[in-house]
């Protein structure tokens, strides 16, 4: 979404999930050495009059980053550029809670903020979505693969005990459906896959289901989240042996597991997974940010 924008409205994208760091005068920064200096003055006065602005991505990567300090301090540059601008300067993208937190801190600033939610996909747009990248056959075996998707539709919301609404918002997630469309791109077999779901007393499938689709949450939460903007910064003066050892065990299952359950039941946990005090409290630091918008939790 953040590309769609940038190349609808030709505003420049800064991906806080592939950029170090943030600090006080990132932003600035950034600018000064991104453009000539004969137009580094007219961007300036465009971010404050509201010819000019900047799209920025991943906020909840950036925030794991870095303490709560630093990063006010980056809002704080945000807050500076964009000062008196009638207009929209500044457009943050991120999952839900980082956004509030940036949400409360801005409204405390006297910062004119809005906030908006991606609802999830409507049925209907989450078969769309799932036919889109499980490949499904043009010919052939496609009636096999729609029976096969939509039992699996079906099983999961079996699972669910007719909550309706807590259903829809799980399928309509679109990690997912990623992991339901990775499910049926494995399995071609789609009139054995069909067999297995349609077995009578199939609360087996049900379960067998919600345990492919939450073991890809989970590794995508470590692979895809934790290990790059979390982990990598903090082990890089280890030794080769040593980083390959912690990016194994960091935030595997089971430590989310046992992070979530203590945050529902408001406990403490603290593990160490970095053989270094220091570090290992940044990395607990660092986490914590990260676990308040886990999607097991949303």
């Amino acid at each position: 979404m953040a590309n769609k924008l940038s190349s609808d409205i030709g505003l420049p994208v800064l991906n806080l999930g592939k950029h170090p760091p943030v600090a006080d005068n990132t932003l600035t920064g950034i600018l000064t050495t991104s453009f000539p200096y004969e137009n580094l003055a007219g961007v300036l006065i465009g971010l404050k009059n509201g010819t000019y602005g900047v799209i920025v991505d991943g906020i909840d990567e950036g925030r794991s980053k870095v303490n709560e300090q630093a990063f006010n301090a980056f809002l704080e540059d945000l807050i500076r550029l964009s000062s008196g601008s009638q207009k929209t300067t500044f457009v943050l993208l991120g999952r839900t809670q980082a956004l509030i937190d940036c949400w409360v801190y801005l409204q405390g600033r006297g910062v004119s903020v809005g906030l908006a939610s991606i609802e999830p996909f409507a049925r209907e747009k989450a078969v769309e979505y799932i036919d889109t990248f499980a490949k499904p056959p043009v010919s052939g075996q496609r009636e096999q693969y729609n029976t096969a998707r939509d039992l699996i539709l079906a099983k999961l919301e079996g699972a669910f005990s007719g909550q309706a609404a807590q259903y829809l918002s799980f399928i309509g997630y679109p990690p997912v459906l990623d992991a339901i469309a990775t499910l049926l791109k494995e399995e071609k077999n789609y009139q054995k896959l069909a067999a297995d779901l349609q077995e009578s007393g199939s609360q087996g499938v049900q379960t067998d289901l919600l345990f492919k689709i939450s073991a890809y949450l989970l590794k995508r939460e470590k692979v895809d989240k934790v290990l790059p903007n979390v982990v990598q910064g903090l082990i890089a003066e280890f030794p080769a042996q040593i980083q390959g050892e912690i990016k194994a065990r960091a935030y595997d299952f089971q430590e989310q597991s046992a992070r979530l359950v203590s945050h529902c039941l408001g406990t403490p946990c603290a593990l160490e997974i970095i053989p270094q005090p220091g570090l290992n409290l940044q990395y607990e630091e660092q986490v914590e940010s990260f676990l308040a918008d886990h999607p097991f939790l949303a």
